[in-house]
């Protein structure tokens, strides 16, 4: 599954570029998109070029996602760059690994590779395909991912800011 803006930011024609092969090793896989923008006309012409048109399902923006996250067998996300991909804190915490260019921040503080998912190498393409197929291969451990997550708790957030805030008034 990809989550987010359907910009070319966010590369996830990289994904639909690789489908065929992974749903050759992998008979009945499946890529759903959840999310809008600019490049959807253009992915959906791309995934129907590359015969993918019932592999990969456009879902159109969603409001919740949690039923998304528990059905999939692993998030990936492609982008650019990052803020702070939300994206990724959320399919930990619904115990969803995920896999995700190591673009030049977020991803690689949020990943700890083999226990909650796997960092690709940027914008490397058969990287891509490497490490998603090892995510639909592992054996993951639900609870180890789940956990991974909590460091993000908002309750966490939020003393570790008032911690910060009060060292620099002492």
């Amino acid at each position: 599954m990809c989550v987010g803006r359907l910009e070319e930011v966010k590369n996830f024609h990289h994904v639909i570029g690789i489908m065929r092969d992974l749903i050759d090793d992998n008979p009945g896989l499946r890529l759903k998109i959840v999310g809008d923008g600019s490049c959807r006309a253009e992915w959906q012409r791309f995934a129907a070029i590359m015969g993918l048109k019932d592999d990969v399902i456009f879902e159109g923006m969603q409001s919740d996602l949690v039923d998304y996250y528990a059905r999939a067998k692993a998030t990936i996300l492609t982008s650019t760059y990052e803020g702070f991909p939300n994206v990724l804190v959320e399919s930990l915490a619904c115990g969803t690994p995920v896999v995700a260019y190591n673009c030049p921040s977020g991803p690689r503080e949020i990943i700890d590779n083999d226990v909650n998912g796997y960092l690709v190498n940027y914008m490397d393409r058969k990287d891509l395909k490497l490490k998603i197929q090892c995510a639909l291969n592992k054996e993951w451990d639900i609870a180890a991912i789940q956990k991974s997550a909590n460091r993000y708790h908002p309750d966490i957030i939020m003393d570790v800011y008032k911690n910060y805030l009060e060292d620099q008034i002492a």
